[in-house]
């Protein structure tokens, strides 16, 4: 460990019954609070017993400051599952600890693993964290950036709607005396949806306006509701505090059984909590399965400081926002230009036109209703900020306004513009995190948008189902079919080819960018052959053009990009469509 001859520091040792390699120093800052840094090793072979001493030693260290920073090749691959991530959580959690370092810190030819980490439990004094090349060794460097102030509070603000004075009656009675019949009177579609939803939202934002609210950090929920637990912290930290003050062997001992007394507490809360969540959620995967993630290893979807763009390294969110946009909008692009379309047959030469015909019909006014009733209030809201709570409150009122423009979509064979805008998150997938190839996007559309979307697609598919149009060989998006009826119908054809003494030869393609590079003109071309009406084709036409999309980074909305090819991520329209598109596979 290297310091500046400036720096005031004490060297502070292990304990006695401690053996990792490991160097500790207390570093005294002319002004604010000291910070314990120590530097750590753990060889890849290291015995579990390297967890006690790590805990033994971080004790002992949590003593002389209440800022703690460890930095060292711990030999841990953070990007991936193991016991030994696992007990390395387990201590982090102990000791309220954050690993900073998201990138991966050592790459060879056939792998990327982040195992150079920084643990720290002030991340509020942390400036700026990265790794850069090492020219001599086959690890990255890894560095963090201190603030030699200390914040004075540490929360962090948020703009959401209000719904402190929300009056669920008032709102609806609002709701039921406007003047709609205007609506009824228009013939374009994009106006009718224009004019429903400013006077809708209008409403909305009275009765819960947005509003920017400061919060605190919030605690972990098995610490919910333990005053004992909170007790016992004061105490501690009263027993710390005399400790240090009177230096006295007595005073320092009951700090310290205090101080274990705590440790072994919240290990029981926690193992207590999540006992009983687990009871109480019996057979509810999915709430069992969000109430864990956070204590599983997985791919956090934190941002890295900043992204590698044209070569540079950019931290202006903006910036990074319109990159994500183009890289999202301009790769398939890219992509699909590498293929040949004077290469690519036309269908009339391997598709025959069916005896069958169908054409989109009107929906249902209940239809719209049940579906509205359905949504989840908690739903993300799309790029026109309409909550799911106001569509469910106000079902009855506005399943009319909406059956409408829904009808008047179907009749003109347009969607509205509004509709075929979509905001994205940048999901991170594998890799370097700071290279956007390494992530795919999620498109959040319009809650309004989904209603239609469900209704044409389950009239499209009972069409296709009852007609035996859909390949057998096609599992992929079909009600009461998996991976698992594909990998059994497969596995039985192969059982039978051996049964006839056949050869069997098997091809896996992985189709890159599936979602994102079905040609328009391909797919509109194969529908008349499956019997799809004149109307019905321009509908689809018309939700398939002019479609924008905008990306949302770290609360930065990127200018519009528009999409030329592909089906959204995330529609349940797009889904059929893909599966129409691939179903004529089976004959090549």
């Amino acid at each position: 460990m290297y310091l500046l001859d400036s720096i005031v520091f004490e060297e502070i040792s292990q304990p006695e019954n401690a053996s990792i390699e490991s160097v500790a120093i207390l570093i005294k800052p002319p002004s604010g609070s000291s910070i314990l840094l120590t530097t750590i090793y753990r060889p890849p072979s290291a015995p579990v017993e390297f967890f006690t001493d790590l805990e033994s030693c971080l004790h002992l260290w949590s003593d002389k400051s209440s800022n703690l920073i460890a930095i060292g090749d711990f030999n841990i691959n953070t990007q991936t599952r193991s016991t030994n991530h696992n007990h390395l959580n387990d201590i982090m959690n102990i000791f309220g600890l954050k690993q900073l370092i998201l990138t991966p810190t050592r790459i060879t030819e056939t792998s990327e693993s982040t195992i150079d980490l920084i643990l720290t439990n002030c991340e509020y004094l942390h400036l700026h964290t990265s790794v850069f090349p090492c020219g001599f060794s086959d690890h990255e460097y890894v560095y963090t950036c201190l603030s030699s102030k200390t914040p004075k509070m540490n929360h962090y603000t948020k703009t959401f709607r209000s719904f402190k004075n929300f009056n669920e009656i008032n709102f609806l009675n609002e709701l039921q005396h406007q003047n709609w019949q205007d609506l009824y009177n228009l013939t374009n579609v994009d106006a009718a949806l224009t004019f429903w939803t400013s006077k809708f939202s209008h409403i909305c934002d009275k009765f819960a306006p947005y509003v920017t609210g400061r919060f605190k950090r919030t605690l972990p929920k098995w610490l919910n509701n333990r005053h004992d637990i909170f007790d016992m912290f004061h105490q501690r930290d009263a027993l710390k505090v005399k400790a240090y003050k009177t230096k006295n062997n007595i005073d320092f001992k009951n700090y310290r059984k205090i101080r274990n007394s705590v440790t072994k507490l919240c290990r029981d809360a926690r193992a207590m909590y999540y006992k009983s969540f687990l009871n109480n959620n019996k057979g509810n995967t999915k709430t069992i399965w969000n109430g864990l993630k956070d204590l599983l290893p997985s791919k956090s979807n934190t941002f890295p400081p900043s992204f590698s763009i044209n070569g540079s390294d950019i931290s202006d969110h903006l910036i990074i926002a319109d990159s994500f946009n183009s890289f999202f909008t301009n790769n398939a692009v890219k992509l699909s230009s590498l293929i040949d379309a004077s290469n690519c047959p036309d269908p009339s030469s391997y598709l025959s036109i069916c005896n069958s015909f169908f054409s989109l019909s009107c929906i249902d006014e209940d239809f719209v209703q049940t579906e509205l009733t359905s949504f989840n209030p908690n739903t993300s809201t799309g790029p026109d900020l309409i909550d799911g709570k106001f569509l469910k409150d106000a079902s009855a009122i506005i399943a009319p306004h909406l059956t409408f423009i829904f009808n008047l979509s179907i009749n003109s064979n347009c969607l509205p513009s509004a509709w075929k805008t979509s905001k994205v998150f940048p999901i991170f997938k594998s890799g370097k995190r700071k290279d956007l190839n390494n992530y795919r996007p999620i498109s959040i559309l319009s809650l309004c948008s989904e209603i239609i979307e469900k209704s044409i697609s389950q009239q499209i598919y009972s069409y296709l189902d009852s007609n035996n149009l859909i390949s057998t060989s096609q599992s992929g998006f079909r009600p009461r079919h998996s991976t698992l009826t594909a990998l059994t119908n497969t596995y039985d054809n192969w059982l039978h080819n051996i049964n006839n003494k056949k050869l069997t030869g098997t091809i896996f393609i992985d189709l890159k960018k599936a979602f994102d590079t079905i040609d328009h003109n391909i797919l509109l071309a194969k529908l008349p052959y499956y019997g799809f009406s004149p109307s019905t084709i321009s509908w689809l036409r018309s939700y398939l053009s002019n479609r924008s999309q905008q990306v949302l980074f770290e609360k930065t909305l990127s200018s519009s990009g528009f999409l030329s090819i592909g089906v959204p991520q995330g529609s349940t329209l797009g889904l059929l469509l893909f599966s129409i598109y691939i179903n004529d596979l089976h004959l090549l």
